[in-house]
């Protein structure tokens, strides 16, 4: 017990049990909050090494689509028209003249056209580090956790640049805003929000670039479509009679084929 004297007022009593109340609950405290930091150290060393994992060199791919006219054309574009490899390797030409150089090109078409082929090859054509996401995955259980992996991703971009970033499926978590009924869509928009600042707070010296890819280009919100983000839109359409007689001649190149199998009857189905 500890006592306390003045001059115009009577002793003041502290107990000792007080003082170690207050110390009991501020050590719980500061428990709880290591606890909790050691649980979000562990998942951002988990989420790391997964998109460790995901860093790799496209080194194969243009060798499968020379022989494919079909997605010939879409690849020169991103490579002649300088909305992939040159802003990568000349960024200086551009800052040179007073511009930014284009910072996202939007892949979109039905399923199955080659849109995630061609950004590896794009990738390949640059000896860029290829980061690839799937829309999907940074949607995680826990709130705050999609909006971090985001950070997390561009932080990783921009270490290993220069660097192309794909995320495939775009519209899993960028379709156009409405009013959230739900924590799962309060958490998606945050995620699209989170997307939205790491692109427009690209520093353009970094050489990182964005490449998205879907199915849906119809429900992307236009906020990610607006120039300055996604600055170029590239159309992977089904392929007619004609494309289509190529990708079966070229898959089955190195096939050994029986002389009744006859392709034609292949190209002549309908898309299903």
């Amino acid at each position: 017990m500890v006592i306390e004297k003045t001059s115009s007022s009577p002793p003041i009593v502290e107990t000792g049990e007080s003082s170690d109340s207050d110390n009991y609950l501020e050590m719980k405290s500061l428990e709880s909050q290591l606890m909790f930091l050691q649980i979000q150290e562990d998942l951002v060393k988990s989420e790391m090494k997964q998109l460790k994992r995901e860093l790799l060199r496209a080194a194969e791919e243009i060798k499968r689509i020379q022989s494919v006219p079909l997605v010939i054309g879409q690849f020169n574009e991103l490579i002649d028209s300088n909305y992939g490899v040159l802003p990568l390797l000349q960024h200086h030409l551009y800052t040179q003249i007073g511009i930014d150089p284009p910072t996202g090109v939007l892949l979109y078409g039905p399923p199955g056209t080659g849109k995630t082929m061609m950004a590896k090859a794009v990738a390949n054509a640059t000896s860029a580090t290829f980061i690839s996401m799937v829309g999907s995955e940074f949607v995680q259980k826990y709130l705050g956790e999609g909006p971090r992996m985001v950070r997390d991703v561009f932080r990783l971009a921009r270490e290993n640049s220069p660097c192309v970033i794909f995320i495939d499926e775009i519209d899993a978590i960028a379709t156009k805003r409405f009013d959230a009924q739900t924590g799962a869509d309060r958490e998606v928009q945050r995620i699209l929000l989170e997307l939205l600042t790491q692109m427009d707070g690209f520093d353009q010296s970094t050489n990182v670039k964005v490449i998205m890819a879907t199915n849906r280009a119809d429900t992307l919100d236009p906020a990610l479509l607006r120039p300055g983000r996604l600055d170029r839109k590239i159309e992977f359409p089904n392929p007619d009679r004609r494309q289509k007689r190529m990708v079966f001649q070229a898959a089955t190149s190195r096939m050994n084929l029986s002389d009744e199998l006859d392709l034609e009857d292949y190209v002549n189905r309908a898309e299903k």
